[in-house]
């Protein structure tokens, strides 16, 4: 079994050529922090840029997404291209994610499994609820 944790330090780190090389393992776990401000915050930017950090994450979603929606939508619209494109390697994400947020309530960043076993899925979607508890540091 291979398990990896993703934590970059911005959207476009999660360069999407690591997800495409570690799909060659034969047992693959990868725990992905992703980074929800960094996709809000820098959208903008992200859509003007002729190169920008979303053609590391998601190569080629500039032809998946209408860049003439609205901001939110274009948001989901990328990481539903990304997770599609991520399942293309025989690598599922799962749909339980977990938004991990600030003191202040601020959207920080997603964590996101993806796996090549149904079992991982299934422990997910038990620890990831937010009935689980919370670390008080």
């Amino acid at each position: 079994m291979n398990f990896a944790f993703l934590d970059p330090f911005n959207i476009g780190a999660l360069n999407f050529e690591i997800f495409k090389t570690l799909s060659r393992l034969k047992r693959i776990d990868i725990l992905a922090h992703i980074s929800k401000m960094d996709l809000q915050r820098n959208l903008s930017i992200n859509v003007a840029a002729e190169i920008s950090q979303f053609d590391q994450f998601a190569p080629g979603w500039r032809h998946a997404v209408d860049l003439k929606q609205q901001q939110p939508t274009i948001r989901r619209d990328v990481m539903e291209y990304w997770r599609k494109s991520v399942a293309s390697t025989g690598i599922a994400t799962s749909e339980d994610t977990t938004l991990i947020t600030g003191s202040k309530g601020q959207h920080l960043y997603w964590l996101l499994l993806a796996a090549k076993h149904d079992l991982a899925h299934k422990f997910w979607k038990v620890s990831s609820k937010k009935d689980q508890g919370t670390f008080d540091f």
